[in-house]
């Protein structure tokens, strides 16, 4: 049985379990392959708010990607490649 709470759309509880987690935020995983291991890349995740526009969850990527490139400028000549991309947050590994 799902109910979902008046004041807050997003927030539906199944069951008395609460599936804010899946519903309030995107999961982003980025990958970065450098020259010296190509087929092991760098992965990790990262958690932002849920964006509620396209154009605002378009945005939000570019900033991601943005501040991938930036943080990692001084490795600049090993990198290969970046890869942001969002995914489920069945997929996020936790640590």
């Amino acid at each position: 049985m799902s109910i979902q709470c008046p004041q807050r759309r997003h927030l539906t509880y199944t069951n008395g379990v609460s599936e804010t987690q899946v519903m309030t935020y995107s999961h982003y995983k980025i990958e970065i392959d450098t020259f010296e291991s190509p087929q092991h890349p760098i992965i990790y995740f990262r958690k932002e708010r849920k964006c509620k526009t396209a154009k605002g969850m378009d945005r939000q990527h570019n900033r991601i990607v943005n501040e991938t490139v930036e943080a990692w400028r001084e490795y600049g000549s090993q990198i290969r490649r970046y890869t942001v991309s969002r995914v489920p947050a069945d997929v996020v590994v936790r640590p």
